[in-house]
């Protein structure tokens, strides 16, 4: 039986000019300048919150850098850092001799959520699925997950997960989890095996997780993956590294995860949009 997990999602090939909005103050009155998350880091949270909640509608354009960076009393390197990240996110693009702009992926809604949870794909088919714990540790930081959970070192210590999940008693997906510990202090075997691991997060930190950032490839299974999903050494299986991200904007967790090709297929619909107006320029 191939499973098949759908989002929609909306990409327009535009970029329309809106009017510029000031956003200095209610970025500067959440900067904590004697907080131990530097200040790029704060700025980059405050700054994706306001795309994700739709408070910054796509295509909106920010201030010029300089105007910005003097509301916000920081330097220019402090806010290019910040902004750097959410260009790397997909939720801005720089247009040389324009601007900065939100994309038209920078929207929070229950698509992400949706295609997070392979289990709730499952069970919408009818498919009984079950969650297996390998391991459960906590272990420190590499300087790469700090970099991709927006971290200052040393960070908190994050607990890991490894996990296999099945449908009808046959392995199609396997997971490692890296989530905060500062966040979620405790997570059980048996919380695991009966429910997702992002209700979970939900519950502990009282807060949706409103988006996540995937980075898609394929992948040859590797000896270890190949035992745990059942497949030949070398057979292509499908990979995507995930951060996910609190409606406060906070990055929760960093997943990996392999997904047996010959049962599970990742479907996106994609939208153009409409058309922009002749006077939209």
């Amino acid at each position: 039986m191939l499973i098949s997990a759908a989002s929609t999602s909306s990409t327009r090939t535009v970029l329309r000019a809106d009017r510029e909005q000031s956003a200095g103050p209610a970025l500067s009155s959440v900067l904590q300048r004697d907080a131990p998350d530097p200040l790029h880091v704060q700025i980059s949270g405050r700054l994706r919150e306001l795309v994700t909640s739709r408070t910054w509608p796509p295509h909106h354009r920010m201030l010029p850098e300089l105007q910005l960076a003097k509301e916000l009393g920081v330097a220019r390197g402090t806010l290019r850092k910040a902004v750097k990240a959410l260009v790397d996110e997909g939720l801005l693009v720089q247009v040389q001799g324009r601007g900065t702009f939100v994309t038209s992926r920078g929207f929070r809604g229950p698509v992400e959520h949706e295609l997070l949870s392979l289990a709730d794909a499952m069970t919408s088919h009818g498919i009984r699925a079950d969650t297996e714990v390998l391991s459960r540790e906590v272990v420190q930081p590499t300087a790469r997950m700090l970099t991709l959970l927006e971290l200052a070192a040393p960070g908190p210590a994050l607990i890991r997960l490894e996990r296999v999940r099945r449908a009808e008693d046959s392995p199609v997906a396997a997971f490692v989890n890296h989530v905060r510990r500062d966040l979620v202090p405790e997570l059980d075997d048996r919380q695991l095996a009966a429910q997702s691991l992002y209700t979970l997060i939900e519950t502990a930190v009282g807060q949706r997780i409103a988006a996540g950032r995937r980075t898609f490839e394929a992948r040859a299974a590797e000896p270890e993956m190949a035992e745990r999903l059942e497949v030949v050494v070398g057979t292509p299986l499908q990979y995507f590294e995930q951060v996910t991200y609190l409606e406060d904007g906070l990055a929760v967790e960093l997943s990996e995860v392999w997904v047996r090709s010959d049962r599970v297929r990742l479907t996106s619909m994609v939208s153009r949009g409409p058309e922009p107006s002749p006077e939209s320029g």
